[in-house]
Formats: structure tokens, C-alpha cells, sequence
């Protein structure tokens, strides 16, 4: 990745234009495998014991409500209302600021990548003694099948609509192990058609958790914390490249000779899309569709 920011980050008369299109498809690719690895890598530290936490006292609502609004304008753009109602807590709440920040970015790009229309709502407050965050969606909502297996590693649901049909399936199991790390706990209710709503218990102060991970200084909460950028790069690639991007004329590549052939690309992979596209575009027409139920205009 060094040497693909360097090249990325030189003059832009020094590289045309396709070869930057590469080399940005190269980094957004990139760091979807840093991502996927580095999830993995602390699913393997959480196991062996050796996960290092160090939780301090945390103005809750607010790191929530920064990392929720990181996703406004992505979420906005799609349509959809994003709600954050995170006033200030009346009690500490003792939190890791990298396993807290994994844990809201993974529930917010997850209720995005389900959710068409409506409104997605983040809230925290203090309920039966324990600060609580909820994530909640106007989205597909869950089957009872899979709601049942949503915290298990590597589950995916199948024949669920949803923004792509990529991914590894352990977002949400981290989110449960990091919660526990916490000494919370994560719950989950959702009916189809309907949405779904997760919820976070923490419990208040830091006498339940273990002796030596406790700070009791203040320092930069965010000094060791994972980049929003990251979840927001790979939903956007969820989209579409037009809001309208239905099979239209305006889609196809320009051809010179009325006999070629005409190829209809359908690839919920905005990247891969583009990448036949170019591999193919010599050869045919093509009309690009994000998905194999778009209907013509």
C-alpha cells in the first residue's frame, strides 16, 4: 500500500488518467483485505487470551455520535434519514476507544448495507443501571433462521436482499466478542420486511473489568483507533456510479460499427464491474447493471 499512496500522491501530470483509475482500484482493494485481515488477526488475539484492552473513561455518546455521523453524508445521499440521538451520559462509562469505534462502525455500515429506504438510527442512554447504544434500520429485517446464527463466524444469509452479497460474515461475531471484552452484552430483535434493531449493554464504572486493563489517565482517545475511512470506502462502492443507473443507452460504451455485439454486465462489485468493463469494451457494447433485476427505462 506505501508504494501505491506515493504513486497516488505525486502530481497528477505525471500519471494519466487510466493508470490512476488502476492504481485506486489497487488501494480501495487493498484496504478491504487490510480490514478483513486485521478482523481476522483479532479474532486469533481474542482466542489466545492475548487481545490487549486498556479501557478508560469515555464520554460515550460522544465518541458514538462522531463515529455514527462519519456515515451522514454517504447515508444521506442514498436516500436514507440518519438520526443520531447521543445526549451526554449522566454516568462513566469505562471503554476501549479502538474496540468501541470497531463495534459502532461495523453496526452502522451494516444497518447502511441493508437499508433501502426509511431511517437509521443511533441513540445511546443509561437503562436499568448500564449504558446502552442502539443501531436501528427501516431495513429488510432478519429471518428467524438466521437471527438465530447472526453471531456465528462466518454465517452469511442467503437470498437476503442487500447492498452487495460480499463479505466474510464476521463483522457482527467480532462486534459480539468485543462487546463481551467490555463485560456487556449485544442483543438483537428484527422482523422482515420491517428492519432491525441491535442493542448494547455496558455496564457503568470499571469494577467489572479485569485489574490491569483500567486507565485511570485521559489520553487521546482516538490515538490508537482504526480509521472510519475505511468502512466508508467500502460502502460507497455499494452504490451504484449514478443514482440512476438503470440500463440505458447512456450506459453502454460508445461503438463504431452497428454489428457488435451487445453485452449486458451485471456485477454488484462496483471495482469488478469496472474492471471487465475495460477488458471488454474493445471487443462490444456493454450496458453495466449493478445487479441481474435492473429493468430497462
Amino acid at each position: 500500500m506505501g508504494p501505491v499512496n506515493d504513486l497516488l500522491a505525486r502530481d497528477n501530470s505525471s500519471i494519466v488518467p487510466a493508470e490512476r483509475e488502476v492504481l485506486m482500484l489497487v488501494q480501495r482493494n487493498a484496504l478491504r483485505l487490510q480490514k478483513l485481515v486485521n478482523t481476522l488477526l483479532d479474532f486469533s488475539r481474542i482466542e489466545a487470551g492475548k487481545y490487549h484492552a486498556s479501557f478508560m473513561q469515555s464520554d460515550m455518546s460522544a465518541m458514538t455520535a462522531d463515529l455514527a455521523s462519519n456515515f451522514r453524508s454517504l447515508i444521506e445521499n442514498s436516500g436514507i434519514a440518519l438520526n443520531v440521538d447521543c445526549s451526554p451520559l449522566r454516568e462513566s462509562v469505562y471503554l476501549d476507544p479502538e474496540m468501541w469505534e470497531k463495534i459502532v462502525l461495523n453496526l452502522v455500515s451494516n444497518a447502511f448495507k441493508f437499508t433501502f429506504d426509511g431511517a437509521i438510527l443511533v441513540k445511546t442512554q443509561i437503562k436499568d443501571n448500564k449504558a446502552q447504544m442502539i443501531v436501528s434500520d427501516t431495513g429488510v429485517g432478519i429471518s428467524a433462521e438466521n437471527l438465530s446464527r447472526l453471531f456465528e463466524r462466518f454465517h452469511r444469509a442467503e437470498n437476503v436482499r442487500s447492498r452487495t452479497h460480499e463479505g466474510s460474515g464476521i463483522g457482527l461475531a467480532l462486534v459480539n466478542e468485543l462487546v463481551k471484552l467490555h463485560g456487556g452484552t449485544i442483543a438483537v430483535e428484527s422482523r422482515e420486511g420491517k428492519g432491525t434493531t441491535f442493542t448494547v449493554w455496558i455496564p457503568l464504572g470499571y469494577k467489572h473489568l479485569p485489574d490491569g486493563q483500567v486507565r485511570q489517565d485521559k489520553e487521546s482517545e482516538s490515538s490508537n483507533a482504526i480509521k472510519a475511512e475505511i468502512f466508508l470506502e467500502e460502502a460507497s462502492r455499494w452504490l451504484p456510479e449514478e443514482r440512476s443507473n438503470g440500463l440505458k443507452k447512456s450506459d453502454a460504451v460508445a461503438s463504431t460499427e452497428d454489428t457488435r455485439p451487445v453485452v449486458v454486465l451485471a456485477e454488484d462489485n462496483a471495482d469488478m464491474r469496472l474492471y471487465i468493463k475495460r477488458i471488454l469494451e474493445q471487443y462490444c457494447d456493454l450496458h453495466l447493471a449493478s445487479n441481474g433485476r435492473q429493468d430497462r427505462p
